[in-house]
């Protein structure tokens, strides 16, 4: 139990001192205070919205499809497509045979291709209604499994529809407002480009996702699409999305899908693979590094701030209390010394920094006073002057704001002439 009494009396002292800080500096307080707590505040802010709009971005990216795999021509990043270098610009297509031939190899999966047109201005209409900006999507009779999208009304294609070129569609939901608002669009025709497609299905809406809508489009077969959209399908070559039925057999599937895609495309053994892989996964890992390192700069910039909030702070020996040690938070022993005049009534204190270093303890006058009823010591040598960090002595320090008195400037003089006991025994032993 006696261990603990030092601490809890250094506690104490430094709880009063903080107190007693806090009483004289009023307003740097507060302000220091209120610093402090709107930086916490702001920190725990920014973490909270930043982690409630990182849960929002996965929700939707697992609307995609939570068990989802891409193979794309390009790398899938976010921000701008297409290729970054040279070799994403060399690779080739891939193609609808690609799709076939793993579809052959992968019975568990389900695998559909995918065409897409979204950078260009296309006119979709019916009579003098038009669509809105649509994008338009060349399929096969999958999509809606390997999308993760479900039919509001109606059907999708059938696979004689997708190979015969069937000029039949499927709306997204506001595409279907805007040009069907108060009827029933199945079995009514609409222009895409001025060539005529029968309505068959609307897709379920889903909002709104990245500023970027997923329900103003327009689905149609693959055939169809090459067919009328030829450059496009030529350009950038396809998609090939694969969807396991069991979510356990992604890592296998995976596996195959790249081995089978490699040795079709020829790509030698030691060269990374010439096409890109996508998972819901990859890009959820690549969100929550952007939003980890917006958290971490928002945090280290919170954080300087509550450090130079912070330093404002009254230091222990320093500014509110002149007479305390620096550093150490204990009494000067002269300044009882120095507080006090000849008389005995008060004095000014001084509270420069540098007037606390020339204060000379006053037990050392008596041990002087002692050492000079020695015998022999009446020759002694006057001991040199201290000067503080102003350019004046120990005496004019003492002095400085009375008036000043003759007598007791002299016997100032002669005290600080005498060395201290220590020294004088140094410096001549006392003799036998």
């Amino acid at each position: 139990m006696r261990a603990w009494v030092p601490f809890v009396r250094g506690f104490a002292g430094n709880v009063r001192f903080a107190a007693s800080s806090l009483v004289e500096h009023k307003l740097r307080s507060t302000l220091t205070v209120l610093g402090i707590v709107v930086g916490v505040t702001t920190v725990m802010a920014m973490v909270a919205i930043v982690t409630g709009f990182n849960n929002n971005i996965i929700g939707t990216l697992q609307t995609f499809g939570a068990n989802r795999l891409e193979i794309k021509k390009y790398e899938d990043r976010f921000g701008p497509g297409g290729p970054q270098s040279d070799e994403e610009r060399r690779r080739k297509n891939l193609t609808v045979e690609d799709a076939a031939a793993l579809r052959a190899l992968l019975p568990d999966a389900t695998v559909g291709v995918l065409y897409a047109f979204t950078e260009g201005l296309l006119h979709i209409k019916n009579g003098n209604l038009e669509a809105n900006g649509p994008y338009i999507v060349g399929s096969d009779e999958f999509y809606p499994t390997t999308t993760a999208q479900s039919l509001g009304r109606g059907r999708c294609f059938t696979p004689a529809e997708v190979e015969h070129h069937a000029l039949v569609a499927v709306l997204g939901g506001e595409v279907q407002e805007a040009l069907f608002p108060k009827q029933d669009p199945i079995g009514k025709d609409i222009t895409i480009e001025g060539l005529r497609y029968r309505v068959i299905g609307v897709l379920e809406k889903k909002g709104a996702q990245f500023g970027f809508s997923p329900d103003n489009k327009v689905v149609v077969p693959y055939a169809a699409f090459e067919r009328q959209f030829a450059f496009r399908a030529q350009r950038d070559g396809v998609e090939i999305n694969i969807v396991p039925k069991r979510t356990d057999d992604m890592p296998a599937v995976i596996e195959r899908a790249v081995a089978a895609l490699r040795a079709r495309r020829r790509v030698p053994f030691d060269k990374p693979n010439d096409f890109a892989l996508v998972t819901p996964d990859q890009l959820i890992s690549q969100f929550r590094a952007i939003t980890g390192g917006i958290t971490g700069a928002m945090v280290f910039v919170a954080l300087i701030s509550l450090v130079i909030g912070g330093r404002g702070r009254p230091v222990p020996g320093r500014g509110g209390h002149p007479q305390q040690h620096r550093g150490r938070g204990r009494r000067d022993p002269g300044a009882a010394h120095l507080g006090r005049g000849e008389g005995g009534g008060p004095r000014p204190a001084h509270g420069h920094p540098a007037l606390v270093a020339t204060r000379r303890p006053a037990r050392l006058d008596g041990g002087r006073r002692l050492l000079r009823r020695l015998p022999g010591r009446e020759g002694l040598a006057p001991r040199p002057r201290r000067v503080s960090a102003l350019g004046m002595t120990a005496s004019a320090t003492r002095s400085a704001g009375r008036p000043a008195d003759p007598r007791a400037s002299r016997a100032r003089r002669a005290r600080s002439r005498r060395p201290s006991p220590r020294s004088a025994a140094r410096r001549w032993p006392a003799r036998t």
